[in-house]
């Protein structure tokens, strides 16, 4: 039995495996023993290789029977998977740690994306290759044209579905000065450029994040509009859908079962495509229904009145440049995000509790985010000096 990362699929015992790598340097097939997946493939310019497409393939099996990604050992009758925790979505490897031998990924020297499964395969059986062809190389032709404008077809969401990216990030409960969030202006005067390159000693660790498929997750039918999954925060995790008009987030929910999972009455559009600078969108009030942290809303205390959540969302893509993070220089679009979460007494006028949260993130063509700054709770500055999260691409 083959268990998924948040699921499970069934492999027949004793099936013969081998992997297929695709992308711009080509195609090889590595049946018998594999080492960690290689940076296959540059999507943007002046980016580092970000893009890739692993299909495990096994005879006798279609490749749509597989559920990637895995994180459990598999019994194929001689053989063994061995596969490395630090290589699962969302987990941190402090600055110094080691991952283990048999999990240490390969580098073409960008350090971006590392390979979903880090695992060797071993066995005595004679590997068969696969009788059916590989998947369609699906990545190599997003290449950003440069022009200050994200496009639909320069933001592959669903095509980097089970990719591992990885990051630099402070270290959980920390805070950290931001490095010039408003940016230097260019002598363009119309562009602008961030350098978010340097690491904070003793508080920045390796991070790992990938965009998975929704079906994944124990939460999947509170969505039944979502498709893919990715962290939203240190603490929860975001439903999102991708469609012609932009991206789109449905609600919160935690890794861990049964204990958050909100969802929005109506989506919240968080990057319309195109996206240029000089946008500004909201979405005001919206309820969020069911469960935060253990406690389901709306909760009705009878006389006491009833207790609802709601989320409200500015926007502003305010300013284009370039950022220089770890994995590289980018053009990017600047979002500013006010985000603010309060609940509500239906007995009295103004909210019983609120939070507020400023959040940048910088989005470039075909990389997506490659740094998000986020205030400290209640901030009211708009180019914030101290940040609860700052993530930026490499490490």
């Amino acid at each position: 039995m083959l268990k998924g990362l948040l699921g499970s699929t069934p492999v027949r015992q004793g099936a013969a495996c081998s992997t297929w790598f695709r992308g711009r340097s080509g195609e090889s097939r590595e049946p018998a023993v594999w080492s960690p997946l290689r940076h296959l493939g540059t999507v943007a310019p002046s980016g580092p290789a970000l893009l890739l497409v692993l299909q495990l393939s096994c005879s006798g099996v279609s490749p749509s029977d597989l559920d990637l990604p895995m994180q459990a050992d598999v019994d194929t009758g001689d053989g063994r998977f061995e596969v490395s925790d630090s290589a699962l979505a969302g987990e941190s490897v402090g600055e110094g740690q080691q991952l283990p031998a048999d999990g240490q990924p390969e580098s073409d020297g960008s350090d971006v994306f590392q390979g979903l499964l880090d695992f060797r395969f071993e066995t005595e059986q004679d590997v068969e290759a696969p009788d059916f062809s590989p998947p369609p190389d699906i990545q190599s032709g997003c290449i950003g044209n440069g022009d200050g404008v994200i496009e639909l077809s320069e933001f592959p969401a669903m095509q980097a579905l089970g990719l591992v990216a990885t990051y630099t990030l402070n270290k959980p409960g920390t805070q950290v000065p931001v490095p010039n969030l408003g940016g230097k202006q260019q002598e363009d005067k119309v562009s602008w450029a961030w350098d978010f390159s340097a690491k904070i000693s003793g508080k920045d660790e390796v991070h790992y994040e990938s965009i998975l498929p929704l079906s994944s997750f124990w939460f999947q039918e509170h969505y039944p509009d979502g498709e893919f999954v990715q962290p939203f925060s240190a603490e929860t995790m975001g439903i999102y859908r991708l469609d012609e008009e932009g991206l789109f987030l449905l609600g919160i929910a935690s890794a861990e079962e049964d204990v958050t999972a909100l969802a929005y009455a109506e989506p919240v559009l968080l990057l319309p495509l195109p996206l240029s600078a000089g946008q500004a969108w909201e979405a005001l009030e919206v309820p969020a229904e069911g469960l935060y942290e253990g406690q389901a809303y709306p909760a009705s205390y009878g006389a006491a009145g009833t207790l609802s959540v709601t989320h409200s969302y500015s926007f502003l893509s305010d300013k284009k440049g370039t950022v220089k993070v770890p994995a590289g220089s980018f053009p990017v679009q600047r979002v500013y995000l006010d985000l603010e979460m309060a609940v509500h007494n239906s007995l009295m006028l103004v909210p019983v509790a609120q939070k507020r949260v400023r959040i940048a993130l910088f989005v470039a063509e075909c990389a997506g985010t490659v740094a998000l700054v986020r205030s400290l709770e209640g901030e009211t500055q708009k180019e914030f000096q101290w940040a609860s999260e700052y993530k930026r691409l490499g490490f």
